[in-house]
């Protein structure tokens, strides 16, 4: 079977047998499905708006761990600034899991369609290496679409995810992906598949996780502080010398399209020497989130414990 003919790997199929709360989490998953493809961008904005006022007051704790985390990752804020923050977070992941309900069964050529690519060059030059590329983002903006514009490079696309846990939203989701031509691999068992993705010369996209459990990963400086960091898409990328490409999604501004942004490659050979480790590399990878982070900080995941488990300070 040549790698053309190569049938997508899908992730561990979620064998669960569906519960009642299952179906109910299901049926409210079609309804915003629906709202969100016949609301207009207005009307879908004030949902967005709407709902993320009444989940900032419905969740409280995760409002105040994100308060805590931007005391602690950006304590140059004022009270007033860092409430204003959460708020428009709020706003920000309503608004981008509507889109993503919207998009779930729109072919991936449309979805790119409404993104504008800048720095299309560093993509292109990683590629040009013929080697497999490691596509790597954050939990930034709007992470999920960067699948749709890493399928104009020529090249098999694998995404190292997890399993839902509602087998009923599992088999829905991802059945999407894979008739895009993504091929999807559990992260909890994914070393084979990606060695066989590396050796196929495939765009590799991994998401990188600042939360991860220590069996999972190192503590690397994130944000100013050391945070349990996974360190897969480093090690394998130190491994094969493979390229890296940092990659963000912006949404629109009311004033611009929808927009994504390819930052510079890091190449592990041609890193400073102290770097040419996993952790380094990772340490680099980090640096580039976090500058994204302070620039535009409300479209950063702050509602999960980024640096948990380990002892504040410098880093």
């Amino acid at each position: 079977m040549t790698n053309e003919e190569r049938e997508p790997t899908e992730l561990v199929e979620n064998r669960r047998e569906p519960t009642p709360r299952h179906y109910a989490e299901y049926g409210l998953y079609l309804v915003v499905a629906w709202l969100a493809r016949v609301l207009g961008e207005r009307n879908l904005g004030r949902l967005a708006r709407l709902l993320a006022a009444i989940s900032g007051r419905v969740v409280e704790r995760r409002t105040a761990l994100a308060t805590r985390n931007l005391e602690l990752a950006m304590p140059e804020l004022t009270p007033h600034e860092r409430k204003k923050v959460v708020d428009r977070c709020w706003t920000h992941f309503v608004r981008m899991s509507l889109d993503y309900v919207r998009t779930s069964s729109i072919p991936f050529d449309r979805i790119a369609g409404e993104f504008d690519v800048r720095n299309r060059e560093f993509m292109e030059r990683a590629v040009a290496l013929d080697k497999a590329v490691l596509l790597v983002s954050g939990h930034f903006g709007a992470w999920e679409s960067a699948l749709s514009i890493a399928l104009q490079f020529g090249r098999r696309v694998t995404v190292v995810g997890r399993r839902l846990d509602n087998p009923l939203l599992h088999r829905r989701i991802y059945e999407g992906r894979t008739r895009g031509g993504i091929s999807l691999l559990d992260r909890r068992v994914a070393t084979r598949g990606l060695v066989g993705a590396i050796g196929e010369k495939h765009i590799v996209v991994l998401l990188v996780d600042q939360a991860v459990q220590p069996s999972h990963g190192e503590i690397i400086p994130f944000m100013g502080h050391p945070a349990w960091t996974t360190v897969g898409p480093a090690r394998l990328a130190v491994k094969y010398d493979l390229p890296i490409v940092p990659v963000f999604t912006y949404p629109s501004d009311g004033a611009r399209s929808p927009w994504l942004e390819f930052d510079p490659i890091i190449m592990p050979s041609e890193a400073p020497e102290a770097s040419r480790t996993p952790a380094g590399i990772m340490a680099l990878i980090n640096e580039r989130i976090a500058g994204r982070i302070r620039r535009d900080p409300h479209l950063w995941l702050w509602f999960h414990d980024r640096w948990k488990g380990v002892e504040h300070g410098g880093g």
